[in-house]
C-alpha cells in the first residue's frame, strides 16, 4: 500500500511540504481514474477524484480507524444478505446525516452507552449534542452486539445496528450494519407506539419522543 502514495509523496516533497510534520495528509489525484474513489493507509489517504465533502468525510474516518458501515433487511446476513456500505445515514455507508452513536462511541466522541440485561424502560438522548443521559443503548446477544439510538432530525426513530463480532476487518472496528426494514414500513427506523424484536432477545418499543430524548422499553 506504502508504494501506491510513494509517486504524490515524492511530489509533495518537490513542492516543499514535508509529509511527516501533519497528523492526516490527503492526496487529491482527481484524473487518476482508478477503480477506486480513494484509499487510506495509516494517517494518508489517497483520493482518486475531486474532493467531495462525502468523500472527505468517508476516508477520514478510515483514518480514525472506523470500517464501512453496511446495511442489511435483518441480522441473518445469509438470508437477508448485506450492502458493505449500505447504512444510508452514516458517513462511512453511503449517507450523510451523522457518524452513528456506535462510531462516536468507538472514538471517544460519547460515553459508553449501558448494556440491557433485564426488561426495562430507559430514557435516551440523540448522540448529537453533550447529555446527561444515555446516548445509546446496547444488547448483548449470542449471535453478536446490537446498538440502539434516538434520532430527531431529518424524523423521530429508533434506529438498529447489529455488530457481527465475527465480521471484522483489521485494522478498523468492527463495522455495524444498519436494519433497514426493522418493521414492514419502507424505512429504517422505528417510530412511536412502534416495536422491533432483536432476534433471540428483547422486544424494544419506543413509548415517547420528544425533540429532547425518548423513552425506550424493553421486554422480553
Amino acid at each position: 500500500m506504502e508504494a501506491i502514495f510513494a509517486p504524490a509523496k515524492r511530489e509533495a516533497a518537490g513542492a516543499g511540504f514535508d509529509t511527516a510534520s501533519y497528523d492526516t495528509v490527503v492526496y487529491a489525484l482527481p484524473d487518476a481514474r482508478c477503480g477506486f474513489f480513494g484509499a487510506t493507509f495509516g494517517h494518508q489517504v489517497m483520493l482518486t477524484r475531486q474532493p467531495t465533502l462525502e468523500l472527505l468525510l468517508h476516508e477520514l474516518g478510515h483514518t480514525f480507524g472506523l470500517s464501512h458501515a453496511m446495511g442489511g433487511n435483518c441480522a441473518d446476513l445469509l438470508r437477508c444478505g448485506m450492502d458493505d456500505t449500505g447504512d444510508v445515514f452514516s458517513p462511512m455507508g453511503s449517507g450523510m446525516l451523522d457518524y452513528s452513536a456506535y462510531e462516536k462511541a468507538t472514538l471517544g466522541w460519547i460515553a459508553a452507552p449501558p448494556q440491557v440485561t433485564s426488561p426495562k424502560t430507559y430514557l435516551l438522548a440523540p448522540p448529537t449534542a453533550r447529555s446527561k443521559l444515555a446516548q445509546a443503548l446496547v444488547v448483548e446477544t449470542e449471535r453478536g452486539t446490537w446498538w440502539i439510538e434516538y434520532r430527531v432530525t431529518p424524523f423521530r426513530g429508533l434506529l438498529f445496528r447489529f455488530i457481527d463480532a465475527d465480521n471484522h476487518s483489521a485494522p478498523y472496528a468492527h463495522s455495524a450494519m444498519l436494519i433497514l426494514k426493522p418493521t414492514k414500513k419502507a424505512r429504517p427506523w422505528i417510530v412511536k407506539g412502534e416495536s422491533y424484536r432483536i432476534p433471540f432477545s428483547f422486544r424494544v418499543t419506543l413509548t415517547k419522543a420528544t425533540a429532547q430524548q425518548a423513552t425506550v422499553r424493553f421486554r422480553p
